[in-house]
């Protein structure tokens, strides 16, 4: 555990070693319009996905493999985009006159199970490193690909399957699907599941907070 210059232990979040490691895309969410800042100014919104990749040669105690998401931008752009980057680590022969064919949920979601070479580095926060997929690259098809063990999900808050936004998508991506500029546009049904999903947790956050003080007393 890291201690800053107040003497405060900072989290290390599951750091992993900076390096090159095989990956396997397992989650593909659609975050809907966000906010771009770049260098502190506001630019034009964009669409956005989150990819979540399982690295399967990293395992816990328990055999669980370590896991890194990648923020991307969706763009049209051949030369310049990131999206049209990713699939041609992925394989694809991407151009200017195929790259709308790739901008649909049924090409987002034939992203699972794509296995890429991924750059690990550390970034600094007030609390501590994380982990950063600083490039995303293409694997020799010609070697062993790495083998993913999780479940694969995909999320379109446009046609929402509620089940994955409760128990797949996690409670940050959540907040950061229902923040989108363009969440007015999203089914009701999902409105209602996300305030679903906040009652639930106000209610375990009460109910943990009620236990702690009853405890608390009883010891006192």
């Amino acid at each position: 555990m890291a201690i800053n210059e107040l003497g405060m232990e900072l989290k290390q979040y599951n750091l992993l070693d900076e390096g090159d490691y095989d990956a396997v895309i397992f989650g593909v969410i659609n975050l809907g319009l966000q906010t771009v800042e770049f260098q502190g100014e506001v630019k034009q919104p964009a669409t956005f996905i989150r990819l979540i990749l399982e690295i399967p040669s990293i395992t816990d105690s328990e055999g669980n493999s370590a896991t890194i998401q990648k923020k991307v931008k969706l763009t049209s752009s051949v030369d310049k985009g990131n999206y049209a980057k990713l699939l041609v680590a992925l394989g694809e022969k991407v151009t200017t006159a195929n790259i709308s064919n790739y901008l649909t949920p049924a090409a987002l979601q034939g992203l699972l199970g794509k296995t890429a070479s991924v750059k690990i580095e550390h970034f600094n926060t007030a609390d501590g490193k994380r982990n950063m997929v600083q490039d995303i690259s293409r694997l020799d098809p010609r070697l062993p690909q790495p083998k993913g063990t999780k479940k694969h999900f995909f999320f379109n808050p446009f046609n929402p399957d509620l089940d994955v936004f409760k128990d797949d998508v996690t409670i940050y991506g959540k907040k950061e699907i229902m923040g989108a500029l363009n969440s007015s546009n999203f089914p009701k049904e999902l409105h209602a599941a996300w305030v679903e999903v906040q009652e639930q947790k106000e209610s375990n956050t009460t109910t943990s907070k009620g236990v702690t003080k009853t405890n608390t007393s009883a010891i006192e």
